[in-house]
């Protein structure tokens, strides 16, 4: 079955949204959120927003679109591509205007906290 969609990103409805720091900050889908097929969501994270060490168990592509993210001493702002393989751990903090950026990850994945030692 052949499918495609068009999306504004501005017409992107929100899974989860909120108002924090004066920044819009949450999730929205671009498509359709399936098992089977490819998930694509914008993640807005308001300035300093840390996430904790993590991993997904699939691949995923992340595109920044304004703002910078952190990982360890990188720095990526726009039109910074991450491409992180499955089940490698990663973690990092939204820049000083926080970040927006494009994730993309086949299928439904499962959120995986790092495995304290």
């Amino acid at each position: 079955m052949s499918s495609i969609t068009i999306t504004s990103v501005d017409d992107a409805p929100w899974l989860a949204e909120n108002f924090k720091k004066g920044h819009r900050t949450g999730a929205q889908i671009v498509g359709e959120h399936s098992k089977d097929g490819i998930c694509v969501f914008i993640m807005n994270f308001e300035p300093g927003f840390a996430t904790e060490l993590h991993s997904h168990s699939e691949d995923e592509v992340m595109y920044v679109l304004e703002g910078e993210m952190r990982m360890d001493d990188q720095v990526m702002g726009p039109e910074s591509i991450l491409l992180i393989r499955k089940n490698s751990e990663y973690k990092f903090t939204a820049g000083d205007e926080g970040v927006r950026f494009l994730n993309i990850r086949p299928g439904t994945t499962r959120y995986q906290p790092a495995s304290e030692s």
